[in-house]
Parts: structure tokens; sequence; C-alpha cells
């Protein structure tokens, strides 16, 4: 149990924070920018948490990619995908956006990403 005044977190957290990273690097932007100066950083942080605010995804994405980066910002933590689903489906994304074919290479990368280390807080070893 967390401490008075502090908050537990779960890893359904950094899926919701890697998505808006995703967001970023799609969009070239920031997100909530007219929001913080329309709300304040109180108001807008109520709106995202309590009224499930996000940023507008934008129409010439990728659908798949568009789909991956919604339900990673899913309201209820336990339908966000785990860190090991948002890899294989982003290695699928890429193949058939660039129209690789790396069935294997999704199969390594999924292997890469160890949910147990990340849980127990080790960092885990990437191969060079």
């Amino acid at each position: 149990a967390a401490a008075a005044g502090q908050s537990e977190y779960s890893a359904a957290v950094d899926i919701y924070s890697f998505a808006i990273i995703l967001w970023q690097l799609l969009t070239c932007g920031s997100p909530f920018v007219r929001e913080l100066e329309d709300y304040g950083r109180v108001g807008l942080l109520h709106r995202i948490a309590r009224e499930g605010l996000r940023p507008e995804v934008p129409a010439w994405s990728p659908p798949a990619l568009s789909a991956l980066i919604r339900e990673c910002w899913a309201d209820a933590e336990h339908m966000r995908p785990t860190s090991t689903e948002v890899v294989r489906r982003l290695w699928q994304v890429h193949h058939v956006e660039c129209g690789a074919d790396g069935s294997s290479d999704v199969a390594s990368a999924v292997r890469v990403v160890a949910p147990q280390s990340i849980r127990l807080g080790r960092r885990e070893s990437f191969p060079r």
C-alpha cells in the first residue's frame, strides 16, 4: 500500500506515457498546449485523469498505429496493452508500413522486452 499522500502506479501508466511519446513522434507536436493555457496545470490534469482528455490522433496516421495509441490511452488501465504487446504491434506496423517481411524479427524483439525485469525494477541488457 502507498503511504499517505502517495499514489501507487502500475506499468499501465508507463504504457499511457509511451503512447504520448508515440503521438509526439507522429505529430512532431506537444500535447495539451492549448488546454494548458485554457485550464492551467491542475485543471488540465483533472481533465486528463477524470474526464479522459486525450490528444487527437491525426486522421492521416496509419490505422494500426492510431488504434494502438488509443488503446494505450484506455481509461481503464487493465484495458491497456502490455509492453510485450506494444512491441509486437509496433513491429507489425513497421512491417506493414515499410513492406518488410520480418516475422523472425518480431519474435526476437518481443523476447528482448522482459516484463518480469521491468516489474522488478531491473534493467534488461540488450544485445549490441
